[in-house]
């Protein structure tokens, strides 16, 4: 069978895609790739710096690490709420020079500091161990993300569990026992673990959740004998593993459950990831752009299925990383849509929108219901503004470099000009780059 798969980077794209450096320097996005470079040549410098730091005036401050294929963020927003009260900017960025960086934002003297840790190359985990020195570990997931560069999941899992590694003997891993590859990760460590998930094995173990929506996701969590109850402000099931994690650590760190759970209760969705955005209507948008692998396109069609709605509209990309027979994927997901939304909208080329086509109309979907707009975010919106009726539930999951990030703009009223088909800017969220608004990508 043939398939359709899009390279896994495209770095000589950049500049067919947004034009040279030049014409964007004078613009806010240039202005951020141009920093974007400073950061990534200054990065030997800051991590030595960083280093120094970790032995002195950080040297008695606990280091929370995140490392996983999924979920990091959102952990390490629950576990920076819980722990310092507050959720920096920082850990908005993972890779590069940015976990350095985490250490030397830490104020002197803290006793808490998170850190979140991203990969997409060997070798680079064993540099951040070396520059963070973490107390506690947390492992959310190991998947199939960064394949082409990492490899098999077991080549992955050993990329990432160098942090573990790093752990001395009073360190803490706390890992997901539900992830069979976070699980083995307790035969690389000499530290304590403790485990988190709805496995009956685990240390700490999600009871029960509920959608209550559109508020929000009621959670019970048994840790060790003490149960938890509260009503989180994140979406789905998938999402309390974040708060399952947090409280994990805090029952290791000894902290108040009750106390950890209340704060934990304030903690906001992600923008762009199982974000809720109420439209005009009654129409709610669920704007879940920023990732593109499939277990994150499993977990919003299975939020998607639990919404109650008069009608759901999935509104899917193309994959930038597919991992095998891309086409599997697409008509397993297709079938997927069939069983969660009444309505698709596909945003792929016409060789992908097959794939998802065949898995739909396999699965029972109508075939009136499905339609194609081939990359063309403009012509997305187009689209979605004749299809939207009120108290419809829209999902828009991106695909990583498509940005379907200016559909959700698009609903939400914004001015969305640019229609490029990729983009690979750093440091730039289409909510607040200069090139929005303008025709850009024409």
């Amino acid at each position: 069978m043939q398939t359709s798969q899009v390279p896994e980077t495209a770095p000589h794209k950049v500049a067919q895609q947004v034009g040279p450096l030049q014409r964007l320097a004078p613009k806010g996005a240039g202005a951020r790739q141009v920093a974007w470079r400073v950061l990534r040549a200054a990065a030997p410098v800051i991590r030595a710096t960083a280093v120094v730091y970790r032995g002195t005036l950080a040297r008695k401050t606990r280091f929370i690490t995140v490392v996983g294929s999924y979920g990091k963020t959102t952990t390490a927003r629950a576990l920076s709420l819980a722990f310092t009260g507050s959720i920096h900017r920082y850990l908005q960025n993972n890779a590069g020079p940015w976990p350095a960086l985490a250490v030397l934002r830490t104020p002197p003297g803290s006793p808490y500091a998170v850190a979140e840790v991203g990969i997409d190359a060997r070798g680079r985990m064993e540099t951040h161990a070396r520059t963070i020195r973490p107390d506690v570990v947390v492992v959310t997931s190991i998947g199939t993300e960064h394949g082409p560069t990492l490899g098999s999941p077991e080549e992955i899992r050993a990329e990432k569990a160098h942090m573990v590694e790093a752990l001395g003997a009073d360190g803490i891993a706390v890992l997901n026992c539900d992830d069979p590859h976070v699980a083995w990760m307790r035969s690389r460590t000499r530290a304590g673990t403790t485990t988190f998930g709805r496995s009956a094995g685990c240390d700490v173990r999600i009871l029960e959740t509920r959608l209550e929506w559109p508020h929000g996701t009621r959670v019970a969590v048994l840790c060790g004998t003490e149960k938890v109850e509260l009503r989180t402000k994140l979406l789905g099931d998938h999402a309390q593993n974040a708060i399952a994690a947090a409280l994990a650590v805090a029952w290791t760190e000894g902290l108040p459950l009750q106390d950890t759970a209340r704060r934990l209760e304030a903690l906001e969705p992600m923008p762009s990831r199982l974000q809720l955005v109420p439209l005009p209507d009654g129409v709610h948008l669920i704007r879940n752009e920023f990732k593109e692998s499939p277990a994150t396109v499993e977990v919003s069609l299975d939020l998607l299925g639990q919404i109650p709605a008069s009608r759901r509209i999935a509104v899917l990309g193309q994959f930038i990383e597919p991992p095998g027979q891309s086409g599997l994927h697409y008509r397993k997901f297709g079938a997927r849509i069939a069983e969660t939304a009444e309505v698709a909208v596909l945003v792929t080329d016409e060789a992908c929108f097959q794939h998802y086509r065949a898995g739909a109309i396999g699965a029972g979907m109508a075939p009136e219901a499905i339609h194609h707009v081939d990359r063309d975010v403009r012509g997305t919106l187009a689209l979605l503004k004749k299809l939207v009726r009120p108290n419809d539930v829209v999902m828009v999951k991106g695909m990583g470099p498509q940005r379907l990030h200016r559909v959700s703009l698009g609903l939400m009223g914004r001015q969305v000009g640019c229609n490029l088909e990729t983009c690979y800017l750093k440091l730039v969220d289409c909510d607040f780059c200069s090139h929005l608004g303008t025709d850009w990508g024409e």
